[in-house]
């Protein structure tokens, strides 16, 4: 009874003001359908259509070892299986939607990330790949030492496709507070709005716990086709290169430091 309550809740929503368009210069990100005014609800998507914490935790193939997990490995090993099944998925549409690879400095090769050499970034991405790596022998360490030691490998489940899953869920989810709690939630074409600096961090979208919902809404006025926007936070564009793979031309939110002495 309660995945019906959840199934209806999802289909009774309001239809979406934006959809998946091409904007030349940005690639894809989501237009709006007709013209929309400053505070209108751009979309509304479901907890239930959602890869989420408590979803990926009760997902039955994980369940041997489900609770060892980190949030980020539970919900990306639900992304690679729900992505094995093809068409036959409930969330395939949202899986077709999601990048085939990242054009992230993690994801770089040596030469390419001589470009940040001598920056903080470089540091960070070391960092990130580092943490990458050591995630992944944690999880086969769990994995191997669990009922279902063979796990990964019957489900063909490589370094790179954990990597490629990883990413999906770090730099796409959500972070909300769902029923009081933080939670992070990967929504379908929730995770196709591109950032703009110009709107105010926290306004453009939140978690609504009576309709149990991630709600998006219009922070001004917007023609239609034209291209609406969220707040990412205040990320500089270090940030937005190392989690996005893109930077802004003028990021309000870059800084610099300068130390001082006296």
């Amino acid at each position: 009874m309660a995945g019906a309550a959840l199934a209806s809740a999802s289909v009774s929503r309001a239809p979406s003001l934006v959809e998946p368009m091409d904007f030349p210069g940005m690639g894809r990100g989501c237009g709006c359908v007709r013209d929309v005014r400053a505070g209108e609800e751009l979309m509304v998507v479901h907890v239930s259509e959602c890869f989420r914490e408590e979803e990926a935790r009760g997902y039955a193939p994980l369940a041997p070892f489900a609770s060892q997990l980190s949030v980020l490995d539970a919900c990306a090993l639900h992304v690679l299986l729900e992505r094995a099944k093809g068409e036959g998925s409930s969330r395939w549409a949202h899986i077709q939607s999601l990048p085939k690879a990242y054009d992230i400095p993690v994801f770089w090769t040596d030469a390419q990330l001589e470009e940040l050499k001598g920056s903080a970034w470089h540091e960070l991405t070391m960092r990130y790949k580092a943490e990458m790596t050591t995630d992944w022998a944690v999880l086969n360490q769990i994995v191997a030492s669990s009922a279902d030691p063979k796990f990964l490998e019957r489900h063909g489940i490589t370094l790179s496709e954990y990597m490629w899953a990883y990413a999906t869920f770090k730099s796409r989810a959500a972070e909300v507070t769902m029923n009081g709690k933080k939670a992070k939630l990967m929504a379908y074409r929730f995770d196709m709005f591109n950032h703009s600096d110009e709107i105010l961090p926290g306004s453009s979208h939140d978690f609504d716990d009576a309709r149990q919902s991630l709600v998006v809404t219009a922070t001004r006025d917007y023609r239609k086709n034209e291209q609406a926007f969220i707040s990412y936070g205040t990320a500089g564009n270090g940030s937005l290169l190392l989690g996005g793979g893109f930077v802004l031309e003028k990021n309000r939110f870059d800084s610099v430091e300068v130390p001082l002495t006296v």
